[in-house]
C-alpha cells in the first residue's frame, strides 16, 4: 500500500467509455468504464465498472448512487426511481463483488 501523500496525490484522469445499454421513455442507461487512478498488483480491480442513468428531458443534480450489501439490485432501483424524477444517476460496483459490469 502507498505511503498516505502518494495514495492522495494521483493524477485525475478524465478519459472514460460511455457506451448505450437501454434507451426508455424517460432515460437512457449508459455503461462506465475507466481506468483506476491508483493502479493494484491486482489488475482486474484496476478498471473500474459503473451504469449511468441519464434523465432525457431534465437538467436536474445528479445523486451519485453507492451501493452496499444489497449489491446491484438494490443501485438499479433507486438510480431507475430516481432518473424517472429527472435526476441524473451513475453508480459505481465494488470491485470486491466482482466484475459484474464487464462487457
Amino acid at each position: 500500500m502507498p505511503e498516505k501523500r502518494e495514495f492522495f496525490d494521483y493524477k485525475v484522469e478524465d478519459k472514460y467509455q460511455q457506451r448505450e445499454i437501454a434507451r426508455k421513455e424517460n432515460y437512457v442507461l449508459y455503461s462506465l468504464t475507466f481506468s483506476s487512478p491508483m493502479q493494484i498488483p491486482f489488475t482486474e480491480n484496476n478498471t473500474i465498472y459503473g451504469r449511468y442513468y441519464k434523465p432525457i428531458k431534465s437538467d436536474r443534480a445528479a445523486i451519485l448512487i453507492l451501493h452496499g450489501l444489497e449489491g446491484e439490485l438494490s443501485a438499479r432501483y433507486f438510480s431507475s426511481s430516481l432518473v424517472k424524477k429527472g435526476f441524473s444517476c451513475p453508480y459505481i460496483l465494488a470491485t470486491t463483488f466482482g466484475n459484474l459490469l464487464a462487457p
